[in-house]
C-alpha cells in the first residue's frame, strides 16, 4: 500500500499540484467497472466532467493513474512585492 501512495502523490505532483496530506490517511480504491455507478451516486452533478467508465479502463491498461475526484483544490498565491 505504501507504494502506490507514493505513486499517487508523485502523480499529483507531476500534475503541477502541491500535495500537502492525505486527508483521511487512506487512499480509496474503486472497482472500475463500477465507475460509471460511482459516478452517478457521488457525482451526478459533475458526471460530464469525469471520464468513462470504458475510457477509464481504457487507460489503466496502460497504467493510468486517475487522482480525484475531489470536492475542491485551494491554490496558494503569491504575494505583491
Amino acid at each position: 500500500m505504501k507504494q502506490l501512495r507514493l505513486r499517487a502523490v508523485a502523480e499529483v505532483r507531476r500534475r503541477g499540484f502541491s500535495f500537502i496530506d492525505i486527508a483521511d490517511g487512506q487512499i480509496h480504491e474503486l472497482d472500475p467497472y463500477r465507475w460509471d455507478a460511482f459516478v452517478m451516486e457521488a457525482w451526478m452533478d459533475f458526471s460530464a466532467e469525469f471520464p468513462t467508465q470504458s475510457k477509464l479502463i481504457e487507460t489503466l491498461i496502460t497504467d493510468f493513474v486517475f487522482i480525484g475526484p475531489y470536492a475542491s483544490y485551494e491554490a496558494q498565491t503569491t504575494q505583491p512585492l
